[in-house]
């Protein structure tokens, strides 16, 4: 079902036919409708999440670490089959952050690969830059990465979090994004592509780029440096930054108070030199 659908929208045939016909909502929402994780996904994932952290208590060298999920998992922008990443957060001396040496960090995996075979179906070691264990669950929809303390990748998340709250077609359209690059296979970082994360940002950048501009300056929404305010700080649950000085991370009405109205709009169809694209456009008609 997903290739049949990928086949009528996310490849190059885009001729007249579309122009004539003038609209391609219904078959976007269609896709969309397919690429969406429905209530049994989310039960799925939480399901492996816990077994996860049920399989970590019993590794020694891992007692007291906190199992938590980052990602498109955590910041909703992950399609049904989608991959999930989790971070195994080491305990804090003094509850401040400390590095690990990723050296440490491939030990530690390699301590949780063994009790991990023979529950899922598949678990390898990748010792890349960031070490991660690739684990493929047990009914083969969907594969887990597990890195070690990954904090900035929690804290991505977070602010994908924030940012798609701010307006919903920021997930449609990172949804299509992703599964339109899959199509063409330029969506696999370990072969040289591009991976989700360049590729969301690439949304952001044309939301940011409309006339009048959907989404403001990433400075808006989070004022500070990420990397510094991450170090010394206590993570007993994952990575808590606040967007906005003394806004609290569960408010995202008081999070999104930023410079400028946020323009309302539509998609609407165009077409130039028989290629027809479907773009945002405001109420105003002004592009």
């Amino acid at each position: 079902m997903q290739n049949m659908y990928m086949g009528i929208i996310l490849t190059r045939n885009f001729t007249q036919k579309w122009c004539a016909n003038s609209t391609l909502e219904p078959i976007l929402e269609e896709i969309l409708e397919v690429l969406k994780p429905k209530q049994k996904d989310l039960a799925t994932r939480d399901q492996v999440i816990n077994e996860l952290r049920r399989v970590v208590e019993t590794v020694q060298s891992l007692r007291g670490a906190a199992v938590e999920p980052f990602g498109s998992f955590v910041s909703n922008l992950f399609t049904k089959w989608g991959d999930v990443d989790i971070s195994i957060n080491l305990p804090k001396e003094g509850g401040y952050i400390s590095y690990v040496e990723s050296d440490r960090k491939q030990r530690l995996l390699v301590d949780l690969q063994n009790p991990l075979r023979g529950r899922w179906q598949m678990v390898q070691l990748i010792p890349a830059r960031v070490p991660i264990l690739k684990c493929q669950s047990s009914d083969n929809i969907f594969s887990c990465d597990i890195s070690i303390d990954n904090l900035k990748g929690q804290m991505k998340s977070k602010l994908f979090l924030w940012i798609s709250e701010i307006d919903g077609r920021f997930r449609d359209m990172i949804l299509l994004v992703k599964e339109w690059a899959k199509a063409h296979d330029i969506n696999d970082p370990n072969s040289g592509t591009i991976n989700s994360y360049s590729l969301s940002l690439l949304v952001i950048f044309h939301f940011q780029t409309c006339e009048p501009a959907i989404f403001p300056p990433l400075k808006d929404i989070y004022a500070g440096n990420v990397a510094d305010d991450l170090q010394g700080n206590h993570r007993g649950d994952g990575a808590k930054v606040d967007p906005l000085p003394g806004v609290g991370l569960d408010k995202p009405e008081q999070q999104l108070k930023l410079k400028g109205p946020l323009k309302p709009g539509k998609w609407r169809d165009s077409c130039t030199g028989g290629i027809s694209s479907h773009d945002y456009y405001p109420i105003d008609g002004r592009v």
